[in-house]
């Protein structure tokens, strides 16, 4: 998947990718396999998975939440959340799709 996602938008190697809802962030593993020099970071309301993280990214990854991204605009090339904001109530996706566009 991540192959397919840096072929389809022509992404850098040194591309910034945030993960909303990066559990235990394998997902942000696998960027950085497919492109080392890649930026990464990670965000999980669930303290659990941040602490049981793969340690090749447990470094870049926070406990937060979809609804205050703790970064600042435009820090990021890529955002994805994969089975994460659709869970929330309308309200808070809306506010968490507001979020990651920024």
């Amino acid at each position: 998947m991540v192959e397919r996602m840096r072929q389809h938008y022509g992404f850098p190697d040194n591309a910034a990718i945030l993960d909303v809802g990066c559990g235990k962030g394998f997902m942000l593993h696998d960027f950085k396999e497919s492109m080392p020099n890649c930026g990464v970071a990670g965000i999980d309301v669930s303290e659990y998975a941040i602490e049981n993280a793969m340690p090749t990214v447990k470094k870049f990854l926070k406990v937060a939440s979809a609804e205050n991204i703790p970064y600042y605009d435009n820090s990021f090339d890529l955002v994805i959340s994969i089975n994460s904001i659709h869970n929330l109530p309308c309200e808070l996706c809306v506010n968490s799709l507001k979020e990651i566009k920024r």
